[in-house]
């Protein structure tokens, strides 16, 4: 998985990778962090252009395309 944006939340239990092209084929990957590891969790399709986190690092926020915001929960 390529992705051009990558993302810990703030506590580093996840890994957020997201391909974000604008296109309607955006890309959004997460992963536990544990002590083996890399564990994968969730993969969504969301065409973006751009994302943040929460402060807290439990919600993404991505931008798509006609400037709509889409919101994901980050969970175990």
């Amino acid at each position: 998985f390529t992705a051009p944006a990558w993302r810990f939340t703030p506590d580093g239990r996840f890994l957020i990778g997201v391909r974000c092209d604008g296109a309607d084929n955006g890309a959004v990957r997460i992963w536990a962090v544990t002590k083996r590891g890399l564990a994968p969790r969730q993969e969504v399709t969301v065409p973006c252009s751009c994302f943040t986190l929460s402060p807290d690092g439990k919600t993404a926020t991505f931008c798509k395309p006609g400037g709509a915001l889409a919101f994901f929960d980050v969970k175990d």
